[in-house]
């Protein structure tokens, strides 16, 4: 997720004292201007700590989750599972940008050209492409129910990979379209951290409303499914004895909640930039959001790993093999 976007008049109020245009800076420039940090330096270490460790276990979940699928043979072949695949895949890179770029700089004081540059725009991408991907996911399931030839065609073979390829084509587009109509950048303050600046919000605030808009009609799809499950149960119960339907069933309740958690961040991500926030209040915010929106990127993972019983027992079985299992035998005597 990308950080809250503010107007710079709304940060300068904070303190008209400090002026943002220049009191920014990054890497070992940085140190220069730690002295006039009002914040506790424990308050401050604890949650980049925070952060990193949420970071962390986002990555470590998905990792463990696109494993586990891939190790399920009969699941990892499903349309439903391998856009799960590419979801948590783009949580992964997203992950591992956010200690790479953000993170890591701010614990070692390194920096390289584009730096900032660069996170912001996967930022920004990988907010668009998970709503994108969450809507395609409820999209497959509303079809396989409501008209399941039609859903076969759309999601077979090649034509499968017209989604997430238009899904990636999208987000790229409304990032670049974002960051050069609206001006925005990102910038590091030592009293906050990176915080990112907009000279308009236009079109930025447009997109933010499509996408909550895409959000709500993908929790609308969930539910429409989830009636549709329970009136029609018993027969998808006699039609799908292999169990990858019965696994996507699973999951369409956990999907639909970490569509409601992202539809919730999203609103947050426009509320918050239109507030009078003192200083101390907004570093605090600012910082807590930056951790907490790492959630619904968390919960894919861990919902599925934990309820998904096909996926417990792939993850089981690589961890502990088969052949390394010692075999008792009755001894006939």
């Amino acid at each position: 997720m990308s950080m809250i976007t503010l107007k710079e008049e709304a940060v300068a109020k904070a303190d008209r004292a400090r002026s943002l245009l220049l009191l920014h800076c990054s890497g070992r420039g940085c140190r220069d201007h730690f002295d006039f940090v009002e914040v506790p330096t424990y308050s401050s270490l604890s949650l980049r700590i925070a952060e990193v460790a949420l970071v962390g276990t986002t990555f470590t979940t998905n990792l463990l989750l696109i494993v586990a699928i891939i190790s399920a043979r009969k699941l990892s072949g499903s349309p439903f599972f391998k856009l799960v695949i590419i979801l948590s895949a783009v949580f992964l890179v997203h992950c591992l940008c956010v200690l790479v770029l953000k993170l890591l700089p701010l614990f070692l004081s390194y920096t390289f050209v584009y730096q900032v540059e660069i996170s912001l725009y996967i930022d920004i991408f990988s907010k668009y492409c998970t709503i994108l991907l969450i809507f395609v996911l409820s999209l497959y399931r509303f079809f396989m129910l409501t008209a399941n030839r039609f859903g076969d065609i759309l999601f077979t073979n090649w034509r499968f990979w017209l989604f997430p390829l238009g899904t990636f084509a999208l987000s790229a587009g409304a990032t670049v379209a974002v960051v050069i109509v609206d001006k925005m950048s990102r910038k590091y303050v030592s009293w906050l951290g990176y915080a990112d600046y907009s000279e308009t919000s236009t079109l930025l605030t447009a997109i933010n409303y499509v996408s909550i808009s895409i959000s709500f009609v993908s929790i609308g799809l969930h539910a429409v499914i989830y009636l549709c499950m329970r009136k029609t149960r018993r027969k998808f119960l006699s039609n799908n004895r292999d169990g990858v339907s019965k696994a996507e069933r699973t999951m369409l309740i956990q999907i639909a909640l970490i569509a409601a958690v992202e539809t919730l961040f999203l609103l947050l991500f426009i509320i918050l930039p239109q507030l009078d926030i003192a200083e101390g209040d907004l570093y605090l915010i600012v910082s807590l959001y930056n951790i907490l929106c790492s959630i619904p990127e968390l919960l894919i993972p861990v919902f599925v790993l934990l309820l998904s019983k096909d996926l417990k027992q792939s993850l089981g079985r690589l961890i502990l093999p088969e052949n390394s299992v010692t075999q008792h035998t009755k001894t006939i005597t």
